[in-house]
């Protein structure tokens, strides 16, 4: 069981890495209005976003850091 607060601290690293809320939005096929409200607490993030947004985050990983 994931909590919110670590769903929102995945979301805002993937923002991050992409260059900002409005450019991961436009990857994920959502608005930037929709994804603040996600990463400012406002809305619950729901679990198929998590997991895609979690793709996003470990793309950044080495192979050998997924398998631990």
């Amino acid at each position: 069981m994931r909590s919110e607060t670590v769903a929102r601290e995945v979301l805002t690293r993937a923002a991050v890495k992409v260059g900002g809320v409005g450019k991961l939005a436009s990857h994920l096929n959502l608005s930037s209005r929709a994804l603040s409200e996600y990463v400012n607490g406002r809305l619950a993030v729901p679990d198929a976003l998590f997991l895609r947004v979690l793709d996003v985050v470990l793309e950044e990983l080495p192979e050998s850091e997924r398998d631990h």
